[in-house]
């Protein structure tokens, strides 16, 4: 709520999201937990809030009840009333109950909805916020686990730096992105040449996700390379699986089409969109695919 002090110390949860499922807002099983802990730690904080909205909310539906129920008995009391009294009191409560009840009304529309949604809004971004020190502290982990034993846990310190740098970009740091996705994409380029399999389309999805971020930056020369490399990949992968690989042709095809387009090559963009709308059928498959990234496929 506005006003409300704010809590110390936001939650940091520890998570590999790359190695459990998420919910909503992209937080794993441990990170929902370290949410919850943090609640508790500032429950003072959020009863206070919780309670000033339950008596805005009770006061607003008393209002409604007692405007509702003055409207209705003003008019009811109009039909049968003949003394000009009786008639001026029906009057007054038909017209104050309707100017009440729709008050209330109009209130929920114009103030609390929007105030409800401006703060789910905020808490889903404080909450994806407050992760990004976790992803943060997770890529440091595995990249000392990887030092000690490369071969068990540098495919996992690249799934953390994709989280990373997906983690940045949707946080609109973009540039703090960078780092971490060109590091996955030379970490799978590594794994993908020693076990092709496994690997190219983790690879493939690393390199989309640069070219999105290069998009984003304005750098669309840089852009171009990985997002042709990456089309290359998904549409060998999806003549092999087009069950499975179809709609990351689609998506790759979108991204390469926001690299041709500030390059002047209009044409080979429409070209690339309208493939990608043929690949899914969804008429809007040929909108811009800019700021979309991707978290990795479990890979069968």
């Amino acid at each position: 709520m506005t006003g409300e002090p704010e809590a110390k110390g936001a939650p940091r949860p520890l998570a590999d999201e790359g190695a459990q499922g998420q919910d909503g807002l992209g937080l794993g099983e441990r990170e929902r937990d370290a949410t919850l802990a943090w609640v508790g730690e500032n429950l003072t904080l959020v009863r206070r809030s919780a309670s000033g909205q339950r008596v805005l909310y009770w006061s607003l539906g008393i209002g409604f009840v007692v405007g509702l129920a003055a409207h209705v008995g003003g008019f009811l009391l109009k039909t049968p009333t003949t003394t000009e009294p009786l008639l001026l009191l029906a009057d007054l409560l038909y017209a104050l109950g309707w100017a009440l009840w729709t008050g209330v009304v109009l209130v929920l529309f114009v103030q609390v909805y929007p105030e409800a949604k401006k703060r789910q809004y905020k808490q889903a971004l404080d909450a994806y916020e407050a992760a990004a020190p976790a992803s943060e502290e997770a890529v440091a982990m595995y990249r000392e686990l990887a030092e000690a034993n490369p071969g068990r846990y540098r495919p996992e310190l690249a799934t953390s730096l994709t989280n990373l740098g997906i983690r940045f970009s949707a946080l609109g740091r973009p540039a703090q992105a960078l780092p971490a996705s060109e590091e996955a994409v030379a970490i799978r380029r590594e794994l993908a040449e020693a076990n092709p399999g496994r690997y190219r389309p983790e690879l493939a999805t690393s390199l989309t996700n640069l070219a999105v971020t290069f998009s984003v930056l304005g750098r669309p020369a840089e852009a171009l390379p990985a997002s042709e490399e990456a089309v290359a990949m998904y549409r060998e992968l999806a003549e092999a699986n087009p069950g499975r690989y179809r709609p990351e042709l689609a998506w790759s095809l979108r991204v390469l089409a926001d690299s041709l387009d500030p390059l002047g090559r209009g044409d080979d963009a429409s070209e690339a969109r309208s493939k990608a709308a043929a690949l899914t059928g969804d008429s809007k498959a040929d909108q811009s695919a800019r700021s979309i990234h991707r978290t990795d496929r479990p890979v069968a």
